[in-house]
């Protein structure tokens, strides 16, 4: 027992010593505000992410319901090489009225937001979506 309780030990301060506490930059919050259910998708990049780089099926697994938030913990390296954030918000009365082809000619979405790290510093790392953002 005196031996496992050493491994664990061991193995506990291993992890603690790997750990980069100091590239971690702050909490992103997303939160919907809005009067029905809307899909999200991130993204971090370094080119403009457009309609054609979303994964559907990603997007399809990311809903907030009303009232609902997210949280995510960012990293400094996703913001490497000048990467910036992108987020693209959808009602879900856009992704039933039309098809993704629909969507995707036509670039329709509810919100996109990008946010350079500094920027999302500035925002006190939250996006809040409500009923007053669409496009």
């Amino acid at each position: 027992m005196k031996k496992l309780m050493l491994l664990f030990s061991v193995l506990l301060l291993f992890c603690s010593m790997t750990c980069d506490d100091e590239r971690y930059v702050g909490e992103l919050l997303i939160k919907n505000e809005s009067n029905e259910p809307i899909y999200y998708y991130k993204e971090f990049s370094t080119t403009d992410v457009t309609l054609d780089d979303i994964s559907k099926s990603r997007l399809d697994n990311q809903m907030l319901s009303v009232g609902e938030k997210q949280k995510w913990l960012l990293y400094e390296d996703s913001f490497a090489n000048d990467s910036k954030i992108y987020v693209y918000f959808f009602k879900k009365s856009i992704l039933d009225q039309y098809s993704w082809e629909e969507i995707k000619e036509n670039n329709v979405y509810s919100k996109r937001y990008i946010y350079t790290l500094s920027e999302l510093k500035a925002t006190k790392w939250s996006i809040i979506f409500t009923d007053n953002d669409i496009n």
